[in-house]
């Protein structure tokens, strides 16, 4: 068989028929070296088309030279499958051979492919073949053995995601170099942290285990709020709790409901009062009942707002007993009498006798948002109370005369209850209150869709009584707004449900309501699929003469993916009508499924009939995916595009698109593409947006056109559509033809250096220098050379050009070095960082000072440098206090964990007081990224403080912040004895209370107080109110607060008196008075 034979038994084919001929011919090929020279020919034609199926009968023959030459090809599309068949056949030394002339990203591809196939011993390989950067990326895909043989140098620089897809592969061995690499240092690096924090989520997939010892041992090193406690919650549950209560603060954890249900409601109690539990106001309802019981007893106190209102989120969850006495609460509480609509709500879950009388008062007001709300609320209590249906209902009916908006309301709460509640006993009330509704003139479309879905929702339960009512209400509303039942009910529901459904939907396609039955069908969802009878019946509209509903018949069929049907349904359509081409649906399948049906539609016609007026030519729009087509369609259709190119009556829009669309077809001369980028085109707007899609064609069609182009006008555009096309070519090749550009246009240099810094090796290396060499280089393109140079740090002379630039007057050159990558730095290129690091700080510019600072506050260098710390010092005490405070954080991040005694003499040492505000600041600031070191520096700069007896507010502020609770205390106390507790400094410990309250835990709060207000000194006492104030709003009031702030009221000082005076607890719950 030659190669016409085959492309034209393939014309008939659709693609995946032509996947399955082609394999077969490459089977028959192994056995026939006519047929295998043929497909030899077609591998090497220039026509994609005829590559895409030899590499087709490459999957049955697994012709190597074939494969090699696949994957090789310039072309992205089937790539996958290129690269799956070379890992697949091609021995270790052919990819051995090849793999290192690809294509970053093809290689990367192989990388993967090769592990797919568990042939990692092939990257074992390639290893010692690739760049420093790559050796990383690869380093996850070798083979155990060779991972493990590999020192610990070869994993610095890993980046998050490397060392996740390392412990997706190796979670052991992963863990064990990170644990280490923690236990070597006492402040890790933020990339550390930033890997193990990635690291730790990838090991919850692979091995939770392995992943729960790593957690344990990074929470001794990291700030726990950066570890993944919650994801571990889910499987660990009561490992992470004890976790969470044996650690010194406070921490926030969202525990899943399972989890929080296999706790034991002694430590449930635990977390909830140490406010651990994030969500837990979400899940308190869904947990088991002595849990919710346990809870409320513990802490539902703290629940409670300042008018002393449980949520109702909470009430709804209770006992009925707790239930019915929290909502009578709060009708007693005197803060809300005056706010019916905040405690309306409550009467849901009272007994319906209850319910009424209290809100009796407000169904006579004239406003209707009161009577909406009091109606509202008690027909909410049929949830609780199932048994007061039947009179709830007839106080409905009696209310049958109420405006629209409270009909609204209780026709909404109706529908919000559970279906399964109603009975028959109650469908005669139900239509009562329906007919009530649609009678009244004022009836709104909002009331009868709630309606509508009131019905709906009792469909499973009451069917005759729904199919009775519903066409009634549809008919009065004119449509029928869906509503989703599908994770409502089962298959066998849906299929006792049709037979009573059917003849309702046929009496409306008969009246010509086809958008009812299509509406009640997809309220059904994929449920509907249960039921042939459905899919006949919206078979049967695309039968209609009418467009719209032919059209809405398949649209239907498609959307609620009746896939058998479609497909058998779409070809006979365009069989019987060629105009059903028109409905983008159509089109679109056959596009994508059909391609053989495809070709009589790819030029301009006219078409008569439902889905047109028969006057205009039309083509169907396509514009992506046409390597599914065969050369011929794709000629075929370029040629008819090329039409709207030639009219003088398109507009701009279409002609945009029509570019694009040739651009996406990979077997057509791209030939009038070219002609439109031409420089003597006069739309400069279509030549520019035809010059982007040259950069998008693929194989790099568009190469050689947008090069011609980087030498006139056009070149501001060619050389970044260049981009795409030169970062999918092997290294090699794309600088080549990067050295060949002879532009000195500053865009084309500027943006040739950016693309040659995204390649790797010593060849690019000594690219990019050939232009450092040249003189008076722009701005722009310098910063470009700059930032190209961040691959190459173990180059002496890259970093003279970085102190060069740092200790440039131009800012900006300054400023594109201060993100200097520090991963995988030797000790050579540390120091050489910490000296740029220098330099920058000392810029005469202030924003490269902050940059610079900013830097070093989020992304601090992983070792100490003396020089940097000597560039810091005077920083401190600049008259910017934000740059005071940013150089204390950037000195924190570096040097507190090491207990390092200079850093408290530098701090102690300031002699501005901005200046130790800004410090203290920082110690918080600090806190937030990682406490881990921070408390032995901040204990050691207040006593440093105390001793020079300079500014005690800071440091009772620096205490309360840093230290816990009874070495605070003590800092405290010995500040009072000094006589150092003036008024400002109890205000500034005041201002400072919350952030202690919410970092400890209730125990080590209560004793801290109870010694504060039993203390003799004014100021401790004063103290004790506002943490007092912190455990209540914490907490909530309970017994023991209330008795500890009456103490306060009889304070013999006004101080404390007059502002424990001022404070004043809601009511408790047993002291609830009469009912208003």
């Amino acid at each position: 068989m030659n190669t016409a034979n085959i492309l034209k038994a393939l014309e008939k084919l659709d693609h995946d028929q032509r996947w399955k001929y082609m394999i077969e011919l490459g089977k028959k090929a192994k056995n026939y070296l006519t047929l295998s020279q043929s497909l030899t020919a077609l591998s090497v034609s220039d026509i994609h088309y005829h590559r895409v199926i030899a590499l087709m009968s490459a999957h049955g023959s697994h012709d190597r030279a074939m494969i090699a030459r696949a994957l090789e090809d310039a072309s992205n599309l089937h790539l996958s499958s290129a690269v799956t068949l070379a890992a697949q056949h091609l021995d270790a030394d052919q990819i051995v051979g090849l793999v290192p002339g690809l294509s970053k990203k093809r290689r990367h591809l192989m990388f993967m492919a090769l592990l797919r196939v568990r042939r990692a011993e092939v990257n074992d390989r390639l290893y010692n073949l690739l760049g420093i950067h790559e050796k990383r990326q690869l380093i996850s895909y070798t083979s155990e053995t060779f991972v493990r043989s590999l020192d610990a140098s070869h994993f610095d620089g890993l980046d998050s995601s490397q060392w996740a897809r390392l412990a997706s592969r190796f979670p052991s061995l992963t863990q064990q170099r990170l644990s280490e690499r923690l236990s070597s240092t006492l402040e890790p690096s933020w990339l550390l942290q930033s890997s193990v924090t990635y690291v730790l989520h990838r090991m919850f997939r692979f091995s939770p285990d392995t992943g729960l010892i790593l957690l344990k041992q990074a929470m001794t090193r990291m700030e726990p709020r950066r570890l993944p406690f919650s994801l571990y919650a889910k499987r660990f549950a009561s490992d992470i709790s004890a976790l969470v209560l044996a650690h010194q603060g406070s921490l926030s954890v969202t525990f899943p409901l399972n989890a929080l249900k296999r706790l034991d409601n002694g430590t449930l109690c635990q977390l909830a009062q140490a406010g651990t539990l994030t969500n837990l106001s979400h899940v308190f309802a869904k947990l088991l009942p002595e849990q919710r019981m346990a809870l409320y007893a513990s802490v539902g106190e703290a629940w409670r707002d300042a008018n002393g209102a449980l949520p109702l989120s909470y009430v709804k969850a209770l006992s009925e007993n707790q239930r019915e006495a929290e909502a009578k609460h709060v009708f007693s509480l005197p803060l809300l009498a005056s706010q019916p609509l905040l405690r309306l709500p409550y009467l849901g879950v009272l007994s319906f006798p209850d319910a009424l009388t209290l809100a009796e008062p407000y169904l006579s007001q004239p406003e209707g948002d009161l009577r909406a709300a009091a109606v509202k609320s008690l027909v909410e209590g049929g949830r609780y109370y199932s048994d007061r249906l039947g009179a709830i209902l007839d106080f409905c009916l009696k209310r049958e005369n109420e405006q629209d908006p409270v009909r609204l309301a209780m026709i909404d709460a109706l529908a919000s209850l559970p279906p399964s509640r109603w009975s028959s006993a109650h469908l005669t009330q139900l239509k009562g209150i329906i007919d009530a509704a649609l009678r009244a003139r004022d009836c709104s479309f909002l009331t009868m869709a709630e309606a509508a879905r009131l019905l709906m929702s009792m469909v499973i339960y009451q069917t005759d009584f729904v199919v009775a009512e519903l066409p009634g209400l549809v008919e009065r509303m004119g449509r029928l707004n869906t509503l989703s039942l599908e994770s409502r009910m089962t298959d066998a529901q849906m299929i006792r449900l049709a037979p009573v459904l059917i003849p309702l939907m046929k009496v409306w396609i008969a009246r010509n309501h086809h958008e009812l039955a299509l509406g009640l069908i997809s309220c059904f969802g994929r449920r509907a699929k249960a039921v042939p009878e459905f899919a006949q019946m919206m078979i049967k509209m695309t039968s209609d003469q009418r467009g719209h509903v032919a059209r809405s018949g398949l649209n239907s069929l498609i959307r609620m993916e009746f896939k058998p049907q479609v497909a058998e349904l779409i070809p006979a359509l365009i069989k019987q009508d060629e105009g059903w081409i028109q409905v983008r649906e159509v089109a679109e399948y056959l596009h994508r499924y059909r391609q053989s049906l495809l070709t009589p539609f790819l030029t301009y016609r006219v078409y008569k009939g439902r889905f047109s007026s028969g006057s205009t030519a039309t083509i169907p729009g396509f514009y992506d995916g046409f390597a599914r087509w065969t050369d011929s369609q794709q000629q075929q259709y370029a040629k008819a595009l090329q039409g709207i190119i030639n009219s003088s009556k398109r507009n701009a829009w279409e002609l945009y698109q029509v570019v694009n669309q040739l651009a996406a077809m990979p077997s057509i001369d791209l030939s009038p593409l070219i002609k439109l980028a031409d420089v003597r085109t006069s739309d400069a707007a279509l030549r520019d947006k035809s010059l982007e899609a040259l950069g998008r064609a693929d194989a790099g069609r568009g190469v050689a056109a947008l090069l011609d182009a980087l030498d006139d006008a056009r070149a501001r555009v060619a050389i970044y559509a260049l981009r795409r096309s030169l970062l999918n070519m092997p290294g090699r090749q794309a600088l080549n033809l990067l050295s060949a550009v002879t532009s000195t246009k500053i865009t084309v240099v500027k943006e040739v250096i950016r693309l040659a810094g995204e390649f790797e090796g010593e060849e690019t290396y000594t690219f990019l220098r050939r232009f450092a060499r040249t003189e008076n280089l722009h701005p722009d393109v310098e910063i470009a050379l700059l930032r190209a140079f961040w691959g190459y740090l173990n180059h002496d002379e890259v970093w003279a050009d970085f102190h060069a630039a740092a200790r440039n007057p131009r800012a900006a050159l300054a400023r594109s070095t201060i993100r200097i990558p520090q991963e995988g730095l030797s000790v050579k290129g540390q120091q050489q960082l910490a000296i740029q690091m220098m330099l920058l700080l000392g810029h005469t510019n202030a924003q490269v000072q902050r940059e610079t600072l900013e830097r070093l506050v989020f992304m601090p260098l992983g070792f100490p440098d003396t020089g940097l710390r000597n560039a810091l010092i005077p920083l401190l005490e600049n008259i910017d206090p934000s740059i005071c405070q940013l150089a204390a954080q950037a000195l924190l991040a570096m040097y507190a964990s090491d207990n390092d005694a200079e850093l408290v003499n530098t701090f102690a040492g300031v002699t501005q007081a901005q200046s130790l505000v800004a410090i203290v600041s920082a110690y918080a600031q600090r806190k937030q990224i990682n406490s881990y070191g921070l408390a032995w520096s901040a204990q050691q700069l207040g006593e440093r403080l105390l001793a020079r007896r300079w500014q005690p507010g800071q440091a009772i502020r620096l205490a309360i912040m840093m230290l816990n609770p009874s070495v605070s205390l003590a800092f405290i106390q010995q500040i009072q004895q000094s006589e150092l507790l003036h008024p400002g400094a109890v205000d500034a410990g005041l201002i400072t209370l919350r952030k202690m309250a919410i970092a400890n835990t209730r125990r080590e709060l209560e004793l801290i107080e109870s010694v504060l207000r039993s203390a003799s000194d004014t100021g401790l006492r004063r103290l004790g109110l506002g943490l007092l104030c912190e455990l209540a709003d914490k907490y909530g009031w309970s017994k023991a607060l209330r008795e500890s702030l009456q103490g306060y009221r009889i304070d013999p000082s006004l101080w404390i008196s007059d502002m424990a005076e001022l404070i004043i607890p809601p009511p408790t719950l047993p002291e609830a008075e009469s009912i208003n």
